[in-house]
């Protein structure tokens, strides 16, 4: 008899855990939350918005809220489904600030500075890899992304059922 009680409160805990669960998830997918906001992204070829496609990888998060309402804009393309710029830019983080990524750089080439220091000859870190580090970091910071070939892009598109490219 002692388990059975010991059972039933972890039944309760996990019903309210289902329960928040399911009504979480009945939220509409443009109601943006704190946890749930898409990072800001920087497009890797600016020209190729728009001949290339619309969407946050050939736009950036700016562009592509922008034009949500072009007449090229597939559905696929905005699969949050999001019906103004402004809630677009809503469910994004904040644009990064310029100065505070130069400052995530700068911090990163220091430390990798005193690593050259501090470490075993064998272990320093090269200038240049310092130099590529801080780099890495305020691209990052910025939002750029990974550059993909136009064979990913397309394979993209076809996984998500666009039809134009």
């Amino acid at each position: 008899m002692k388990y059975s009680t010991a059972f039933i409160p972890a039944f309760a805990v996990a019903s309210l855990a289902a329960s928040i669960e399911t009504r979480q998830s009945k939220l509409p997918s443009s109601v943006p939350s704190a946890a749930k906001k898409l990072p800001w992204t920087e497009a890797p070829i600016s020209t190729a918005c728009g001949p290339w496609g619309v969407d946050e990888y050939t736009c950036g998060t700016e562009k592509f809220c922008q034009m949500l309402d072009h007449p090229r804009m597939e559905a696929c393309q905005n699969p949050q489904g999001w019906k103004t710029a402004q809630e677009c830019l809503d469910g994004h983080e904040a644009k990064p600030s310029r100065d505070q990524c130069s400052k995530q750089r700068q911090a990163t080439y220091d430390q990798c500075q005193k690593d050259r220091q501090e470490k075993p000859e064998a272990e320093k870190p090269e200038i240049q890899e310092c130099i590529t580090r801080g780099q890495e970091v305020f691209e990052s910071c910025l939002g750029f992304q990974k550059f993909k070939t136009s064979k990913e892009r397309l394979e993209e598109f076809r996984a998500k059922g666009c039809t134009g490219i």
